[in-house]
């Protein structure tokens, strides 16, 4: 079972017994970081080119096409922490499993291997695959955002080693 696994790991405590047992999450980084570890990369579905001034503007308008959808990766983690001043392509776009591709037209979005800006995944109701609505963006969980960056390197891994920071003090101040 998940939970007494977490528990035989040192990343839950419990308190109590029996219908009073309480769990507690102590230890979020080591969690992410074995997430990280255990899981694989997306199965990427289409790839393509649109053309925009910005990543920021590229996902905007493509989320038009696509409400459902969240943007991912890099670009999700930079509008949580932001730090790079320049997100580079492909934008990753998160889309409900069986949204129908020829809603993209009309959007100038062009499918194609080489040069892609564009990078959207399938999703199959991952639950660390949480929508946020907010006035900037429409994106994945901050989790869900840093798990998809924590193998970067550069600059991006400092994006995620930020990221990770601010969630585990969330996180604390939280409980």
């Amino acid at each position: 079972m998940t939970v007494q696994r977490l528990e035989r790991a040192g990343l839950m405590t419990a308190s109590g017994s029996g219908p009073e047992k309480t769990r507690t999450l102590s230890n979020p980084r080591a969690l992410a970081e074995l997430w990280s570890e255990e899981e694989g990369p997306p199965q990427r579905s289409i790839r393509g080119f649109l053309y925009n001034s910005s990543t920021e503007r590229i996902a905007h308008s493509l989320l038009r096409f696509c409400p459902d959808g969240a943007v991912g990766g890099v670009l999700a983690a930079n509008v949580y922490k932001p730090i790079l001043t320049r997100v580079p392509p492909p934008v990753r776009i998160w889309i409900p499993e069986l949204y129908a591709e020829d809603n993209l037209k009309g959007s100038g979005f062009e499918q194609t291997d080489e040069g892609a800006n564009i990078e959207l995944v399938r999703s199959k109701n991952d639950p660390w695959l949480v929508h946020i609505a907010s006035d900037s963006i429409r994106r994945i969980s901050p989790w869900r955002a840093w798990l998809e960056v924590s193998s970067a390197r550069g600059r991006t891994k400092e994006l995620a080693d930020g990221l990770l920071l601010d969630l585990e003090e969330r996180w604390h101040g939280d409980h």
